[in-house]
């Protein structure tokens, strides 16, 4: 299924190309690179160099190309006008050679052997600032790598008050899109404890580690692949959601996409980092790889609860990578981002407090 050797067709009328574009997150007085595909709708006759074409560009919406999502959450636009802009033809780029083929494949046929090479797919869309597109073919990844959560004796990432667990399942009662699971939680701790659940709480399948040694899954680079599959689409989603707070051309997406997309990482990382402690405690070795991972996770997590206002759970996570690595900039940055909203917080509350004070003593001066 290999299509890297794809030759990219001319531009032409009709041609889907890519964009790249800068975006200026107000809020943060940064700027994004963000890239989109679109279709070219008319072409100029002057020459090369000074050939203009006009680009109707597709909405920023991932898209499942298995028909659902794991993780990302189901996002639509507020309404069906058409985002056209005019660009020389020297600024748009052709699509990569695996994107022509995409659409002529059944990724149904897909299987968990391909999981790296889709990944690769989606670090490569990652890459170039297309976080649409790369969220779509990171959860075709994780599908396959994750979905099996039906099997007997299948280690589960399950919801269990709020928090992500593991779990073993047990027994499986059927009952249409909502089955009874009964499942043995694995604490922290290293007790165990039984219980029933929903199917619905179920989140993701463990990977198989036995079958994660045969074939080609013994490369190093794709040690530990769903975890990283999972990182990467956490930092996806906290990039879309900030171009959904600023970017003019994301205008048709409505308000709470942005606050979806927070969610959804919250919700990736925090798998992420239930598997990293789940895989540390299993683990008999010495290897940094897990800790490492473990603690991006609980950056990326503290980034997402920063970003959805809550600070505590922001402060805790970020604390944690600070207190194992001092010398993370990054989090020490976050730290400080964490501490100062806190502070203006705290002012805001302490002078809305005065005012109702001095509004109750003059409603109630001349009782």
């Amino acid at each position: 299924m290999s299509h890297q050797n794809e030759a990219a067709p001319p531009f032409q009328i009709g041609s889907t190309v890519r964009l790249s574009t800068k975006a200026t997150i107000k809020s943060s007085e940064k700027h994004k690179m963000i890239s989109r595909r679109g279709m070219i709708a008319t072409l100029s006759d002057a020459d090369d160099e000074s050939k203009m074409c006009t680009i109707i560009l597709e909405n920023l919406v991932p898209a499942p190309l298995l028909g659902k999502f794991l993780i990302a959450p189901p996002l639509s636009c507020s309404d069906a006008e058409d985002f056209e802009i005019e660009v020389p033809t020297s600024e748009i780029q052709s699509l990569l050679p695996f994107e022509y083929c995409v659409a002529e494949d059944n990724m149904v046929h897909y299987s968990d052997s391909d999981v790296s090479r889709i990944k690769e797919y989606g670090d490569e869309l990652f890459k170039l600032h297309d976080y649409t597109n790369a969220i779509s073919y990171y959860e075709v990844a994780l599908y396959l790598i994750s979905s099996d959560m039906s099997n007997i004796g299948a280690t589960l990432v399950v919801k269990r008050n709020g928090h992500c667990v593991i779990a073993e399942l047990d027994c499986i009662e059927s009952d249409g899109d909502n089955s009874q699971c009964d499942v043995t939680f694995i604490l922290p701790n290293g007790t165990t404890e039984e219980d029933v659940i929903s199917s619905n709480d179920i989140l993701v399948s463990v990977w198989d580690k036995g079958a994660a040694r045969r074939g080609q899954r013994d490369k190093p680079k794709e040690t530990y692949l769903q975890l990283r599959i999972l990182l990467n689409l956490s930092r996806c989603l906290l990039n879309l959601a900030d171009i959904y707070t600023e970017c003019t051309a994301a205008q048709s997406i409505s308000n709470d996409q942005q606050a979806k997309c927070n969610k959804s990482a919250v919700l990736a990382s925090s798998i992420a980092i239930t598997l990293c402690e789940y895989c540390i405690n299993i683990s008999d070795s010495d290897s940094p790889i897990l800790p490492c991972l473990l603690e991006k996770a609980q950056l990326i997590r503290s980034k997402a609860f920063f970003a959805v206002g809550k600070l505590p759970n922001a402060l805790i996570d970020v604390k944690k990578v600070i207190n194992n690595n001092p010398d993370n900039r990054e989090a020490t940055e976050s730290l400080r981002d964490i501490e100062t909203v806190e502070r203006n917080k705290k002012r805001a509350d302490k002078k809305l407090s005065k005012e109702v004070c001095r509004w109750v003593q003059s409603a109630t001066g001349d009782l």
